[in-house]
């Protein structure tokens, strides 16, 4: 009986410490976050100089620190992975400042996301083939339901994911359908365009949810799209 209390109190050490563990590090990243954002862009550029007349935006030269702008799935993940770092701070910020500042390139980003993965899987499956669907349209624009439904036409509109992924797409593209309202935000979107928004409310928790979703949808998506090219070419 000794020997099993003991196991017994020797596991429940364990488990324990593994929780305090996860939980430290768990607010150690927190408390990283919170200081990054907390570095807002006036507290940063106070320490920079001024221009100069050799000041350049982009560099000339190969090196370490020097990225070039072509890799699609890089963008695309990169749109992506920003908005749902940035909901992630938002999630664990109580602050209404950062919660007010970041939600619209939170959705900017992720709608982003959706314009360049969509337009991307169609490219991919179209050469696959050499008939052209009906009703099939040019890339052009910034119009959500009008890429999905290109995007649809190679999958079983009945399935039950398909139907889901549209719901989602419509209630995005009825708030913002040419990509306009979370670039600009309503104020600015009247001015410019003169155009009334009515805009919605966002659950961050929800939001997170869907973005997560909706990812993992279109990835796969995008993955089968890339590979069945792959293999077209693979095996002319």
């Amino acid at each position: 009986m000794k020997n099993q209390r003991r196991k017994k109190k020797s596991g429940f050490s364990r488990h324990h410490l593994k929780k305090q563990y996860k939980k430290s590090v768990r607010k150690s990243v927190i408390n990283e976050l919170f200081l990054l954002s907390k570095k807002d862009i006036d507290s940063l550029g106070s320490y920079r100089p001024i221009l100069s007349d050799n000041d350049t935006l982009f560099v000339k030269r190969e090196a370490n620190i020097s990225y070039r702008l072509d890799s699609d799935m890089h963008i695309q993940n990169g749109y992506a992975s920003a908005s749902a770092m940035l909901l992630t701070l938002v999630r664990l910020s109580k602050d209404r400042y950062i919660r007010e500042c970041y939600i619209f390139p939170i959705m900017f980003c992720f709608r982003q996301y959706l314009e360049l993965t969509m337009k991307d899987s169609i490219l991919y499956l179209r050469l696959k083939r050499t008939i052209v669907n009906s009703g099939e349209s040019n890339l052009e624009g910034h119009d959500l339901l009008k890429l999905w439904n290109n995007l649809k036409m190679y999958f079983n509109k009945n399935d039950s994911t398909i139907k889901n992924v549209q719901r989602i797409i419509e209630e995005l593209n009825s708030v913002d359908n040419n990509g306009e309202v979370f670039r600009y935000g309503s104020s600015l979107t009247k001015r410019v365009l003169n155009k009334n928004v009515d805009m919605p409310l966002i659950d961050v928790d929800i939001l997170y949810d869907r973005i997560l979703q909706l990812y993992g949808f279109f990835e796969g998506i995008n993955i089968m799209a890339r590979n069945g090219f792959d293999e077209i070419i693979n095996n002319r």
